[in-house]
This record gives C-alpha cells, sequence and structure tokens, in this order.
C-alpha cells in the first residue's frame, strides 16, 4: 500500500522503460491526457519495475504499434496499478480503490480503446472491474488481439524469415479466466486463436502444438502470486512444463506474460536445457 505497486518502486520509475527506446520512438508516444485527441491508451502495467530485463516488453509493444501507425498514447508517471496483486493476496478494499480511480480517469480522458500488455491487467480489467459497477465507457482489448488485427490490415508487414520451431505457452490470464464464466462454454473464449494467427504469419517459423494447450494449459507456475508466496511450488510447475514442451521438438518456447516468461525462463536455466524462451512480439519485431 505505500508504494501502491507490487514491487516497492517510486512513480517517477514508470517512464524508465522509455529511456531504452530509439529517440524517434519515444518522441512519436504522446501522453495522454484527459480530453486529449489520443482515443488509444496503452496501458503499460507495473512488470517494467520489476527489474530492467522486464522493461523491453514494454518497449516492444508500444515499438510495434507505433510502426503500425497507431496512434497510441502512454500515462508514464501517472498510470496506477490494475490492483490484481491486491486482489489476489485478498486486499479487496485497495483492489476496489485502484479500480475506481482507474475507472474514473479512463473515462475522464475520453478514450475508446485501453490495450493492455500483461496478461494479469488484461483479466482484470476484463473480468473483476466490471463487478465494482462502476461504468467503463472504453474498450479492453489486449494487444495480441490488436497486433493480429494490424496484421491481417496489412498494417504490420513481416518480410524476413525467421527460421525456427517453436511451442506456444498460452498464458492463464489470457485464456480460460480472462473473463467472467468458464471458457469455451460459449460465455467468452480466451485469447488463443490471435498469439497462433501471428506465428504463422512470420516467415520461418514452425508452430507445433503442445499437448496440454488453450483450455486445458498447464499453468506456468506463477499464476496468483505464487511465486511469492510458494517459491518451491512454482519451480516444480514451471519444471513440469518445460519438461512437456521438450517433448514438442521445439527449438524454442514462445508466450506473451512477464510472469510465465519469467517463471519458465528460470525453470530452463536451472534445468540447462538447450530450448529458448521467447517473447512473441520480440519475434514479430525481428521479422519487421
Amino acid at each position: 500500500r505505500e508504494y501502491l505497486n507490487p514491487y516497492k518502486k517510486h512513480d517517477a520509475e514508470r517512464i524508465n522503460w522509455m529511456k531504452g527506446l530509439p529517440a524517434e520512438l519515444a518522441d512519436a508516444i504522446p501522453s495522454a491526457e484527459a480530453g486529449s485527441k489520443t482515443k488509444t491508451l496503452l496501458y503499460v502495467g507495473c512488470f517494467p519495475l520489476r527489474e530492467p530485463g522486464a522493461e523491453k516488453m514494454a518497449q516492444d509493444a508500444v515499438t510495434a504499434l507505433i510502426k503500425a501507425g497507431v496512434d497510441v498514447g502512454v500515462l508514464g508517471e501517472r498510470e496506477r496499478c490494475c490492483g490484481n496483486p491486491s486482489l489476489r493476496m485478498g486486499d479487496v478494499d485497495q483492489f476496489i480503490a485502484f479500480a475506481k480511480e482507474n475507472i474514473k480517469m479512463f473515462n475522464e480522458m475520453g478514450i475508446d480503446k485501453l490495450v493492455t500488455i500483461c496478461p494479469f491487467c488484461y483479466s482484470t480489467f476484463k473480468r473483476d472491474y466490471p463487478e465494482v459497477g462502476d461504468k467503463m465507457n472504453f474498450e479492453v482489448v489486449h494487444i495480441l488481439e490488436l497486433v493480429d488485427q494490424l496484421m491481417q490490415e496489412g498494417k504490420l508487414k513481416l518480410t524476413k524469415p525467421i527460421n525456427l520451431t517453436v511451442t506456444y505457452h498460452d498464458p492463464c490470464h489470457l485464456g480460460r479466466i480472462s473473463g467472467a464464466g468458464i471458457s469455451g462454454t460459449g460465455a467468452f473464449t480466451g485469447i488463443y486463436e490471435q498469439p497462433r494467427s501471428i506465428l504463422r504469419s512470420i516467415p520461418g517459423v514452425q508452430l507445433v502444438e503442445i499437448d496440454r494447450n488453450k483450455d486445458d494449459n498447464w499453468c506456468c507456475g506463477a499464476g496468483g502470486w505464487l511465486r511469492n508466496g510458494y517459491p518451491e511450488l512454482a519451480q516444480w510447475t514451471a519444471d513440469r512444463r518445460i519438461e512437456e514442451a521438450k517433448t514438442t521438438g521445439a527449438e524454442a518456447l514462445v508466450t506473451y506474460c512477464p510472469h510465465c516468461e519469467e517463471n519458465l525462463g528460470e525453470a530452463i536455466q536451472r534445468q540447462g536445457n538447450n530450448i529458448k524462451m521467447c517473447d512473441l512480439l520480440d519475434l514479430v519485431l525481428q521479422g519487421l
């Protein structure tokens, strides 16, 4: 509660990820304000505060959108936590405070679309915020949905081949728990096809499916902030997932979640095997 983010960092550090962008890209990002003409807001989330290595995911996200010609703004120091850590750890009052503050701010800004990077943030906005009861005058989308759309429209053209056999890990918060109800029952369907469509559009990439995928996906071990409370269980869960990935014969395990990438990446290092951990949008940018 003191820092209002799970990594005990100050608000001024929320713009650190932008310092790693080329000057021409950093200058192209407008700061979203109330009454701004920018109708698409990129909600970065708290994960870049974790450590400098996590900043690249935010840098890749904004780079992809700007290269596609999307007029997107960011909040910088004014961004607030989505409240996911508070809710998952039982601090409901703090979660509701975050939700009400964020909804009020986004509504006053007059945005049409809120684009999220972190799946934890996405599921919180999509599934949990409506339970607070405040009207949300904006659409919540995940960046993979938008990137897939931009690729289908020809606004992101991938021409450089990446000769790589990959398997894809579905983040839980983009899949079976990304919305209210039970995924696949008709109430909603997780974000499953978009990342696969993106992978199939990258020249030279061959996708082989892991046995447990989509609604039956095996968690990376970081869900529910398990790493913080039960690190040994989180490690065991990730180790099992890497063993499953190796049975596909893939050279790389691809996903799109800062928490999945961290936990699975550490498991790969622990096991000392040759499979690579890859970020989906990093592959997209390599193919441009």
